[in-house]
């Protein structure tokens, strides 16, 4: 699933961040895989372009606006066109 990411303040632990690791808003990104965390009860999802072989930072799925509705909300909100 693609996504877009709304919200890059104030990361869960940016102590273990690497700056590859940091998120942008406005950027697309592809959620590999999710899970809700048991402690605080969120959703949280591995992101394919953030995966390394050593580590797998994860981030909050309220992040993130999934592109399918991005495409649907742009459709609604185009001009109406009239036929004459």
């Amino acid at each position: 699933m693609k996504v877009i990411c709304i919200n890059n303040k104030i990361p869960k632990t940016p102590h273990l961040l690497k700056p590859e690791d940091w998120i942008y808003e406005g950027y697309t990104y592809t959620v590999h895989s999710s899970y809700k965390d048991e402690g605080d009860g969120l959703e949280y999802f591995y992101l394919v372009e953030r995966l390394r072989f050593d580590h797998k930072p994860s981030y909050r799925a309220n992040r993130f606006i999934p592109l399918s509705n991005i495409r649907e909300a742009a459709k609604k909100l185009q001009p109406l066109r009239l036929r004459v």
